[in-house]
């Protein structure tokens, strides 16, 4: 009866452990295509860095001289985050600058303007200025910051 208690107890213990070894074999495998993901991912933004990375051409000049400046491999990602939001409000401004060009080719047709349409008129007028104001002050940021680092060379 002992025996069969002890060996009981042994058949328990090998099952926790073979639990507890299947749950470590899980973790370490998901790790290892974590680490393989993130590795794949970063291998993938640095075959990027030297191709044309950006629609726009203002953009693609500011990084390329990035390029050829003196930054860490940290500081050139982060860079090219923000190229990537300037040229996203870029598009954005394009975007309005577009209704607002729409707009105005429909005013001219039309002798009735609503209070609606007006107002609509008027929020893409300051939509607009408003944006070319942020566009150039990200561009003027985004030039200081890489010709800083290009002249030190």
């Amino acid at each position: 009866m002992r025996r069969e208690i002890k060996l009981s107890l042994i058949f328990i213990q090998l099952a926790i452990g073979s639990v507890i070894l299947c749950d470590l074999i899980n973790h370490v495998e998901a790790s290892i295509s974590d680490h393989y993901d993130l590795k794949t991912k970063m291998k993938d933004r640095s075959t990027k860095l030297s191709g044309k990375e950006f629609e726009e051409t203002n953009v693609q000049k500011l990084w390329d001289l990035a390029l050829n400046a003196d930054f860490s491999r940290e500081e050139i990602e982060s860079v090219r985050d923000e190229l990537t939001h300037y040229e996203n409000r870029i598009k954005k401004l394009r975007f309005f600058e577009e209704q607002l060009n729409a707009e105005r080719f429909v005013d001219k047709e039309t002798v009735n303007i609503s209070e609606d349409d007006a107002k609509l008129s008027e929020h893409i007028k300051r939509k607009v200025k408003e944006l070319n104001y942020k566009v150039d002050k990200v561009h003027n940021n985004l030039v200081d910051k890489i010709l800083k680092r290009h002249n030190e060379l």
